[in-house]
């Protein structure tokens, strides 16, 4: 599957089939995940493959009680380093550190989704407890807890804003003027110019009509001129 294919295709799932993930699978999503940007290329996201189904099933208890998480035959925790980012960037390093990690994480979802897999980004989680249960404490942070699988069923349809909701131009707020030919929505297209030949023949005939009232005017007011002589 192409990477444009992935992208559209790609949903979150929240039921997995008891179905194991062969091993080559999970280290070829953190091989996509290692393609990933990051910060001064200090590639300082870490991850965590759980295969251990002890471990999966007290997962939860660390993510806000979410126990579909459970089903899943794998979870690829990815984590940040602050501290090396700090170390280039100062205060600043947080966020990249953090934004690095988001890269490295959608890499996985979207790889994922292209070999077959299913997967569910979760960042709703106890930050102290999580890192302890990792063994992250000190040394790095969790960011992105990711259940892997293949799907019990298949996923609902995602709603999506449009890009005539989300989309601007140049700054903020920017919006641009044709959205149907951008979305190439022809039908509505096709609509608006009909609409708009119609308002130019309206303008056209009117304008015809007034000159002809002139013209018909003045010739009688040459007429009548010759009459009298």
């Amino acid at each position: 599957m192409d990477a444009l294919k992935a992208i559209e295709t790609r949903r979150s799932t929240r039921l997995f089939k008891a179905k194991p993930v062969d091993t080559d699978d999970l280290h070829l999503l953190v091989e996509m995940a290692l393609k990933a940007p990051s910060a001064g290329n200090l590639q300082d996201y870490r991850f965590i493959v759980v295969t251990d189904k002890a471990m999966i099933k007290q997962i939860p208890d660390f993510c806000m009680d979410q126990a579909w998480i459970s089903s899943a035959p794998a979870v690829i925790v990815v984590c940040s380093q602050p501290a090396v980012q700090r170390k280039w960037y100062g205060a600043p390093g947080e966020v990249f550190a953090r934004q690095g990690a988001a890269a490295a994480a959608q890499n996985i979802l979207i790889a994922a989704t292209a070999i077959g897999l299913s997967s569910c980004w979760v960042s709703g989680f106890n930050q102290e407890r999580i890192d302890e249960f990792f063994g992250t404490t000190g040394r790095a942070r969790v960011e992105v807890v990711i259940p892997i699988g293949y799907p019990s069923r298949k996923p609902e349809p995602k709603s999506e804003y449009g890009l005539n909701n989300t989309m601007f131009f140049n700054t903020y707020g920017m919006d641009i003027a044709n959205w149907d030919k951008f979305n190439k929505n022809y039908s509505v297209i096709i609509e608006k110019k009909l609409s708009h030949l119609k308002e130019q023949k309206a303008d056209f005939m009117t304008k015809t009509r007034v000159r002809i009232k002139d013209l018909t005017k003045k010739l009688k007011e040459q007429h009548a001129k010759m009459m009298k002589k």
